[in-house]
């Protein structure tokens, strides 16, 4: 979504109690996304409730920090992909997006 759309039409209906649900892939630290759900409330609480889901474990997500040529392969929390994803779709995805691997890391890692 475009931010100035967000800023036009979509916060001024949160005023009237309207509920935000969004379905997203992070990506960059700047980019819209990510800064809308940092934001804070003034007594310092999480202005959303946000569900974020990472199918990369701990120990290869520090090792892909560490080797930043290194392949990721890590499978160690597929037990957590939603119920709503279907797993052959990710593996098509994978074989889609194989030429972008930042692009794919974030969709299905």
């Amino acid at each position: 979504m475009d931010r100035k759309i967000f800023v036009t039409v979509g916060a001024p209906t949160l005023v009237n109690g309207a509920p935000l649900i969004g379905i997203t892939t992070k990506g960059l630290s700047n980019n819209f996304v990510n800064l809308l759900i940092e934001k804070k409330k003034r007594d310092g609480t999480p202005l959303f409730n946000v569900i974020d889901i990472s199918l990369v474990c701990s120990r290869c997500k520090r090792a892909r920090e560490k080797e930043k040529d290194k392949k990721d392969t890590c499978l160690h929390m597929e037990g957590e992909i939603p119920y709503w994803h279907d797993k052959k779709r990710h593996r098509d995805l994978e074989v889609m997006l194989s030429d972008y691997a930042d692009e794919l890391n974030r969709e299905v890692k």
